[in-house]
């Protein structure tokens, strides 16, 4: 895949069907009218993340969690930088941007942050630096193997010999 390219999961892709009501990204069950109100705060910032990603060779996934954005490459890391809404439709105008570096070895090695909450539209870019810097400067020696969420935590406990339910 060549650098600095987008990536769209488009509507309807994971259910394969597109009829309105239809599957869209990730399990979503809305029509296509309620689809576009929530990747719209993502359409209005698309230029600014399109040129950061081909100003830094890196690409561009859209709605491939949800209507949302990230920015990833990888080295020895895999690395990503994610943009979400600050609300669900955008109403605020501003966005999270958040950071995220993995590895797997013969376990998942990970190291993620928050670097700037609330950001608007003009600081985007500015923050997009930052991160992208941040993310750049972690090395193998920063990550922590990654515990295991939802699946010992929330087991049943068992029942000992001779208990009854």
């Amino acid at each position: 895949m060549s650098r600095g390219r987008s990536i769209e999961w488009p509507f309807g892709y994971f259910g394969q069907n597109t009829r309105p009501g239809a599957n869209v990204p990730n399990g979503f069950h809305g029509s296509k009218e309620e689809w576009d109100r929530m990747e719209a705060p993502y359409v209005r910032i698309d230029p600014i993340l399109t040129a950061f990603a081909q100003r830094h060779g890196i690409e561009l996934y859209k709605n491939y969690r949800d209507a949302d954005r990230c920015l990833r490459f990888n080295d020895s890391l895999s690395r990503a930088i994610w943009v979400n809404s600050s609300d669900k439709y955008g109403a605020s105008w501003t966005y999270d941007v958040s950071i995220l570096a993995h590895q797997d070895r013969e376990e998942r090695y990970i190291k993620g942050a928050s670097v700037e909450r609330g950001v608007s539209m003009p600081n985007l870019d500015r923050v997009l630096e930052q991160a992208a810097s941040l993310v750049r400067s972690w090395s193998e020696r920063d990550l922590e193997r990654a515990r295991p969420f939802a699946t010992r935590a929330f087991r049943a406990p068992r029942r000992r010999e001779g208990e009854s339910s």
